[in-house]
This record gives structure tokens, C-alpha cells and sequence, in this order.
């Protein structure tokens, strides 16, 4: 068997797992999780979050952002207002969901009975920059890029130096090629 298989099977166990145990602690019962597509209006439930959300859930590349930010809403149930608690959240939620969920010292608090948590000039700056980053990064892997025509091979319909973007969406995903 594929070890990435292995690992993905893995990862997706832990967080069904997880988010079992966080369904729970919000007072829903844990094997609504397993059910597609409900779970995502449970989940929705249990972060106090409005029903049409669930339409951004089903939209390709929208929905990558939308549980994204559903995890860091669940988080912020568990008072992790923290920049290091969310990242950590949001970048290993196979690990910190189960945690989460399992933990005896872990307690869920209703997002509607909490005060309004106040974020920082400099968190406020580093939020959007990060959301700017992985944005521009999925739009450029999964969308469309930008290309320059760098040599004349194609002197018949494009020039050197001519701009245009390459829709990804027809030839598949592929990482950009960058300096770094």
C-alpha cells in the first residue's frame, strides 16, 4: 500500500476522530461527524456561524478557505485566542482537533455567550498577511498564473515579452516555480 495513502487515511482518521470529541463537548451527538455534508452544517451549528456558509462549502477552492477559517472558529469555542494556538490549528488539525476533542481540561464554551476578543494592530497586520500568502499561493497552484513569453519560439502569435495568464484549471495543478 501507498505510504501517502497510508498517512492521508491517517490525517482524515484523526480529524473525524477530533471533531467526534469536539461535537460532543458542544452538546451534539459525535456520530454526526461521519454523515458527509451534514457534518458541515453541524460543524457550522456548533461555531454559531449562519446557514449560508454552507454555500461557500461547496464551492471548489472556496471551501479550502471556508473550513480554514471553521477551524479557527471552533478554536476560538476553546478560548485559543492565541496567533501560536490558531497556526497550529489551522497547519496540523489532524493533531490539535483530537486534542481538543479529548482533552479532559479542554471545555467548550458557546461562541454567542462570549465577549468580543480584541486583536492587536500587529495581529490584525500578521492575519492578513498570512491569509495573503496562502491565498495567492492557492490561486496560483490550483487557478490561473502569469507567464511571460521569454524567448521567440512562438514568433508567429505571441511577441517576446508578451504577458498573459495560463489557466491552470485545464492543465492541472502543479507547484509554481519560484527563486526561493
Amino acid at each position: 500500500m501507498n505510504l501517502y495513502l497510508i498517512i492521508t487515511l491517517l490525517f482524515f482518521i484523526l480529524s473525524v476522530a477530533g471533531l467526534w470529541g469536539i461535537f460532543e463537548k458542544a452538546g451534539e451527538k459525535g456520530w454526526k461527524v461521519l454523515i458527509p455534508f451534514y457534518n458541515w452544517y453541524i460543524w457550522l451549528r456548533v461555531i454559531r456561524k449562519p446557514l449560508w456558509w454552507y454555500i461557500f462549502l461547496l464551492v471548489p477552492f472556496i471551501n479550502v478557505f471556508v473550513i480554514l477559517l471553521m477551524i479557527v472558529e471552533v478554536l476560538t469555542s476553546f478560548k485559543k485566542y492565541g496567533l501560536v494556538d490558531q497556526a497550529l490549528g489551522v497547519l496540523f488539525p489532524f493533531f490539535y482537533l483530537p486534542w481538543l476533542g479529548f482533552s479532559p481540561k479542554e471545555k467548550y464554551f458557546d461562541p454567542d455567550k462570549q465577549p468580543p476578543v480584541k486583536k492587536t494592530i500587529v495581529r490584525e497586520w500578521v492575519d492578513a498577511i498570512i491569509f495573503a500568502v496562502i491565498a495567492a499561493s492557492i490561486i496560483r497552484i490550483f487557478l490561473i498564473e502569469a507567464y511571460t513569453i521569454p524567448t521567440s519560439s512562438m514568433e508567429k502569435s505571441l511577441l517576446v515579452g508578451d504577458y498573459l495568464f495560463v489557466s491552470k484549471v485545464s492543465f492541472g495543478p502543479k507547484v509554481p516555480n519560484t527563486p526561493i
